[in-house]
């Protein structure tokens, strides 16, 4: 006598809802989670199950394969302030039975280490670069007219050689200029450390 199994289960999840979290500017296709169905029905036959997203809530954003595997179909970017987005994931067997379940994706901030992935970080850096460069053509000027002419700024007065008198008016505000660029400079530095270490 053989005993058959019959296709009379339904398949279930788990857990009554999931929560997941990603961060808002990862790439499309971006893997999620596995959001994984059980059919107590045996055999290959009768528990096999295929996944779908119903045409609700926030459907368009992600796609879930026949493994089970959510993954990211659309940009998120636009969540940038952190949201939450809902989805509802079926599962049905051979028989035609289904069960949902909805799952709750949490949108936060991104937590890329890419440095220019930041605007902070970006407008400080710009302004160190212009620092730099104004530093630098005032420092390649001012070698040039030493080296060729002897000089710095002037035959006339004060600054003939390099470096001249300390009570010379001219170097003491380009010597003033360039202290107060140094200091900025490690001002922006100090900063940057340190915002880095609070985010920690």
């Amino acid at each position: 006598m053989t005993i058959s199994d019959a296709n009379d289960k339904t398949p279930y999840f788990p857990n009554n809802q999931y929560h997941v979290t990603i961060t808002y500017d990862v790439a499309v296709l971006t893997s999620v989670a596995y959001i994984t169905a059980l059919d107590d029905d045996y055999g290959p036959t009768y528990n096999q199950i295929s996944y779908s997203i119903q045409s609700t809530l926030n459907y368009q954003y992600f796609d879930i394969d026949g493994n089970s595997l959510l993954t990211t179909s659309k940009s998120l970017r636009e969540f940038e302030n952190s949201t939450k987005l809902y989805i509802l994931i079926s599962a049905v067997d051979n028989g035609n039975r289904m069960s949902s379940v909805t799952v709750t994706v949490h949108v936060v901030q991104g937590t890329s280490n890419s440095f220019f992935d930041d605007p902070d970080t970006v407008a400080w850096f710009a302004a160190l670069m212009s620092m730099l460069v104004i530093l630098l053509g005032a420092t390649v000027v001012g070698l040039y007219r030493y080296c060729k002419y002897g000089y710095v700024f002037s035959t006339r007065g004060c600054c003939k050689r390099y470096p001249c008198d300390s009570t010379c008016i001219k170097c003491k505000a380009v010597f003033g200029l360039i202290d107060s660029s140094r200091f900025s400079l490690m001002t922006v530095i100090s900063l940057q450390l340190q915002r880095k270490k609070n985010t920690l």
